[in-house]
C-alpha cells in the first residue's frame, strides 16, 4: 500500500547498519570511484570516498596529506595515482577499479595483523641484517622499527638509534652490541633464531594504556598482605623484600614450599599456602662461557620440580675459591681460568647450601644478585633471607621453577 509504518522502518534501519558495517571493512563491496567525466561514470558515495581517502592517508612512505572530506577531488586522484604507480597497477590514472580494490583489500587485512603480531612476538618477524652476497633479509619496515624501539628499552646497553625502519650501520652495530652483551655467538649483526629469542626477553616499552603504575613505599605506611606488595613493587626490576612474620612463625618444615619465578627473578616461600616471603633471586644464564672450553654453553635453571636433596649450612665451592703458594694468596676467582704453577686450592664458603639436583644445582645465599638470569645454574638468594629459608625448609621440601 506504500505506507512507511514501524515494520518497514525496523527493515530499513537494519539495512542502514549492515550496509555502514560493510563499507568500513570491505572494499570488494565499494562501487567505483573516479573522476566523474564524458568517458567515466562513478557513484562516488561519501562514505567509500572517506574511507579511501583515511587507508591512502595511512601509506606514510607515499606522504599523501589528504583531508577525509568524502568528497572526490584533485588530490584524491592525484594521491590513488601515486599509490598506483607504488603497487604496480596499471593503467595509473586515478580509476579505482577491481585492481586498486583488491589491493586496498589487501593492505586493510595486513594492517590489522600487523597491529595485533609486529608489537609483541619477535618469532614472528623474519630475519633481518645487513643485505650482501651471503646475507638476505627481507628487512620489514615495520619489523626494524619495533627492533630499534626494543633496543632501545635494553637501557644498560645505552642504545640511542632513530626509530625510521631503516637498516643501517647504526642499527647493525646496536645489535652486535646487544648479541656481546647476552653472549650470542658469532656477533655478527644478523638478527636470526637466536637473537629474536633473546630480544623478546626484553621488557616491552610500556604505553600509556597499558602501563602499571607503581606508588612508592613511604616509611610510615605498613605493607600486610603479598597483595599490597605487588601494588607497590615491580616484582622484575625492584631489590624489595617481603616478610609476612606471622605465617614464618607458623612455619613447620611440612607446611612449607617454594617456588622461583624464572621471569620475575623471584624466589616465593609459600607456608599454608600463602606466599610468606618473596625477594629477588639469581638464576642461570642461557649463554654463559666457559673458560676451560672457550665455548658459550646453555646454563639456565633447569625447569620443573624438585626436592631438596641435602642441607648444609657452610659449604664449599669446588669451582669458584683462591689458589695459595707457600701459604700465600696467588689467584682469586674461577680456578678453570688459572693458569699459573701447581698451587692449593680452597674453595669458597656457599653460605645456607640447599641442594636441588645431583648435578650441583642448587640455592645458597651471595651478594651477586642481579635482576636478569646470569649464575652457572644455581639459585642465588640475598644474605638478608637465605636464613629464614633455610630454617623453614627440610631435605624434601618441594622446589617449583617455573619459566
Amino acid at each position: 500500500m506504500g505506507y512507511v509504518g514501524k515494520k518497514t522502518k525496523i527493515v530499513l534501519e537494519k539495512l542502514n547498519k549492515i550496509k555502514k558495517s560493510k563499507i568500513s571493512t570491505n572494499f570488494k563491496t565499494f562501487g567505483d570511484m573516479c573522476e566523474n567525466n564524458e568517458t567515466q561514470k562513478c557513484p562516488n558515495n561519501i562514505d567509500e570516498v572517506k574511507n579511501l581517502q583515511s587507508l591512502l592517508d595511512r601509506q606514510k612512505d607515499l606522504k599523501l596529506d589528504l583531508t577525509k572530506d568524502g568528497k572526490w577531488g584533485k588530490k584524491t586522484k592525484l594521491a590513488v595515482i601515486k599509490f598506483q604507480k607504488a603497487h604496480h597497477i596499471s593503467p595509473a590514472l586515478g580509476y579505482v577499479g577491481k585492481k586498486t580494490k583488491i589491493v586496498l583489500e589487501k593492505l586493510n587485512k595486513l594492517n590489522k595483523i600487523k597491529k595485533s603480531k609486529i608489537s609483541t612476538n619477535f618469532k614472528t618477524f623474519g630475519d633481518m641484517c645487513e643485505n650482501n652476497e651471503t646475507q638476505k633479509c627481507p628487512n620489514n619496515i615495520d619489523e626494524v622499527r619495533t627492533l630499534q624501539v626494543r633496543l632501545n628499552s635494553e637501557k644498560r646497553l645505552d642504545i640511542h638509534l632513530k626509530a625510521d625502519g631503516k637498516w643501517g650501520k647504526k642499527t647493525k652495530l646496536a645489535v652486535i652490541k646487544f648479541q656481546k652483551a647476552h653472549h650470542i655467538s658469532p656477533a655478527l649483526g644478523y638478527v636470526g633464531k637466536k637473537t629474536k629469542i633473546a630480544l623478546n626477553y626484553i621488557p616491552k616499552k610500556s604505553t600509556l594504556k597499558n602501563k602499571k603504575r607503581y606508588k612508592k613505599i613511604s616509611k610510615h605506611r605498613r605493607v600486610t598482605s603479598y597483595k599490597q606488595f605487588k601494588r607497590y613493587v615491580n616484582l622484575r626490576r625492584s631489590y624489595a623484600i617481603f616478610k609476612n612474620k606471622k605465617l614464618l612463625c607458623c612455619a613447620n618444615r611440612r607446611n612449607t614450599k617454594v617456588n622461583i619465578d624464572v621471569s620475575e627473578q623471584r624466589i616465593k616461600l609459600y607456608v599454608n599456602g600463602k606466599v610468606a616471603l618473596c625477594a629477588p633471586c639469581t638464576t642461570g644464564a642461557k649463554h654463559k662461557l666457559e673458560p676451560n672450553t672457550r665455548t658459550y654453553r646453555d646454563k639456565h635453571t633447569p625447569y620443573g620440580t624438585f626436592h631438596i636433596e641435602e642441607k648444609i649450612a657452610r659449604k664449599h665451592s669446588t669451582i669458584f675459591g683462591d689458589m695459595y703458594i707457600n701459604g700465600k694468596k696467588v689467584y682469586h676467582g674461577d680456578r678453570r681460568k688459572y693458569m699459573g704453577p701447581r698451587a692449593k686450592y680452597v674453595g669458597h664458603t656457599m653460605h645456607n647450601w640447599m641442594r636441588l639436583t645431583n648435578g650441583g644445582i642448587g640455592i645458597h645465599a651471595s651478594k651477586y644478585i642481579k635482576r636478569h638470569p646470569g649464575s652457572n645454574g644455581c639459585v642465588r638468594i640475598p644474605f638478608s633471607v637465605a636464613p629464614t629459608i633455610f630454617k623453614c625448609v627440610s631435605k624434601g621440601t618441594s622446589v617449583r621453577v617455573v619459566p
